[in-house]
């Protein structure tokens, strides 16, 4: 099983596992833990995306992009949430913790 695999396989069979960044460039896929604060560069064709993982969270804090969206979303920490820098190529997704989006359960 590859490194990815592994990684994958953890975050979705044990529901105690931390959240990671799954961020995608043109050349691959990289996954990061959300319980480890680090900075990331991401390579894309306009040059270097920083992202930061810090608090449980992750963000873009810096592109060569022209409009910066990426970085004016800010920074998510929820499943399914996503930073895109079209421009650069650059995909940030929270992948893993599921986190319940109901106020009640009933049984």
């Amino acid at each position: 099983m590859s490194f990815s695999g592994a990684l994958a396989w953890r975050v979705y069979a044990d529901p105690a596992a931390p959240a990671v960044a799954h961020v995608r460039t043109q050349d691959g896929d990289a996954y990061y833990p959300l319980d480890r604060d680090r900075t990331i560069e991401a390579a894309g064709p306009l040059g270097i995306t920083d992202i930061v993982i810090e608090r449980g969270a992750v963000r873009v804090v810096d592109s060569p992009c022209p409009s910066k969206i990426c970085v004016h979303t800010g920074a998510v920490d929820r499943t399914g949430a996503q930073i895109a820098c079209l421009p650069n190529r650059v995909l940030v997704t929270v992948e893993g913790r599921l986190e319940k989006s109901y106020d009640a359960e009933s049984h």
